[in-house]
């Protein structure tokens, strides 16, 4: 699978390359060949992370994270799973698909985490927890990474001064 996203219209492009390569396709046009159109940011998308071959993460300028099914054959594929609100760091410049969880990184060295079960992404009334998260990064530095490490509880982050930080933290439920 490969995304990218559209500055102009916000909506995200999606190709199955496998399909495209069995045609032996080796030029896609955007407007005419991507397999799926995601809509919905209101914003420029920023980043965009697919976990498996089921789930796309893409975060935004809005400031928040959509889960999209991108599954081929599924009846609800290229349907908005979750919106996740409430990042406070402006932008969102990377996103980070764990089992339970899902982070953001954005500007002024801001991190967020949202407790998520990947599993009932469909069920339209749960409720998603958003923590905030302290990482040792200077508050003036964007962050171009975060990733989400054993199971969930450890984050690696990553900034523009060639920074790395490792965080652990526990989710209190």
């Amino acid at each position: 699978m490969l995304g990218s996203a559209d500055e102009d219209t916000c909506n995200v492009h999606v190709w199955d390359l496998a399909r495209h390569l069995a045609k032996e396709e080796r030029v896609c046009e955007v407007s005419e060949d991507s397999d799926l159109v995601l809509t919905g940011h209101e914003e420029e998308v920023n980043c965009l992370r697919f976990a498996g071959r089921a789930l796309l993460a893409s975060g935004s300028s809005d400031g928040s994270v959509r889960l999209w099914d991108v599954s081929s054959g599924a009846t609800t594929v290229g349907r908005c799973l979750r919106v996740l609100r409430g990042f406070t760091g402006g932008k969102v410049w990377s996103v980070d698909v764990g089992r339970r969880r899902v982070a953001a990184a954005g500007r002024r060295g801001m991190v967020g985490v949202w407790a998520v079960e990947v599993e009932d992404l469909g069920e339209e009334d749960k409720k998603t927890e958003f923590a905030p998260v302290s990482v040792p990064h200077d508050s003036a530095t964007a962050l171009g990474q975060a990733l989400l490490l054993d199971g969930g509880t450890t984050l690696l982050t990553a900034d523009g001064m060639a920074a790395v930080a490792i965080t652990e933290f526990w989710w209190q439920k």
